[in-house]
């Protein structure tokens, strides 16, 4: 069983130590929070410091893999904290609820979470520092970029690529051989059907917000 430190004592947070303590492969040993006093508890969770603590924390030894819990309105922090984990060779860790079905040959990267009533079907990819919330299915060969961040019920069909830092809403679906740029959001219950080129916001049948 492996110690977890998760970064971000929000919502977020706390969500991420609860599905982690039910996998039976983490002991969540606290947060850092820049927001929240040191000693502080959340969940019966210490918070043992701030961002900058991380390093310190693991050359004391004080956890064995970080998680990142930063929510989607936050994704330059998501991107900047997984460059210098991953810069200093801090393990991240990938949390999988048992609820899930993940193919034999899917690949999962680092610092995931899938949330239960997931199915990662064959040869799809999950890039590193992804969240994929409650009942979100990805289809066959798709590939879902690092940091992004799928809200409860997304559909991915098959043969689609969803760039980095993408956020899609609740109930969204897209459909395949789509392919979507880097830095997306993507409304809630829309339906994505053709090619999305450029970042922004797009929402119903992919129309970009102005």
């Amino acid at each position: 069983m492996t110690r977890l430190l998760i970064i971000g004592g929000g919502e977020l947070g706390r969500q991420v130590a609860h599905w982690a303590q039910t996998t039976g492969k983490h002991a969540v040993t606290g947060f850092v929070d820049d927001n929240m006093p040191v000693g502080e508890f959340s969940d019966g969770l210490p918070v043992l410091g701030g961002i900058a603590d991380v390093p310190r924390l693991y050359d004391e030894k004080n956890f064995d893999e970080a998680f990142i819990a930063i929510g989607y309105i936050h994704f330059k922090l998501r991107r900047e904290l997984y460059q210098l984990l991953t810069g200093r060779n801090i393990p991240l860790a990938t949390i999988i609820a048992p609820q899930v079905y993940v193919d034999p040959t899917a690949r999962i990267g680092k610092g995931v979470i899938i949330y239960p009533g997931g199915v990662i079907d064959r040869e799809t990819v999950i890039e590193d520092n992804v969240v994929l919330n409650l009942s979100c299915v990805i289809a066959h060969n798709s590939v879902i970029g690092r940091h992004c961040f799928l809200s409860p019920n997304v559909t991915v069909a098959g043969f689609t690529e969803i760039g980095e830092s993408c956020f899609l809403g609740c109930s969204c679906t897209v459909t395949d051989n789509v392919k979507v740029a880097d830095n997306v959001i993507v409304g809630a219950a829309s339906l994505i059907r053709h090619d999305i080129t450029e970042q922004g916001v797009y929402t119903g049948y992919g129309e970009k917000k102005r």
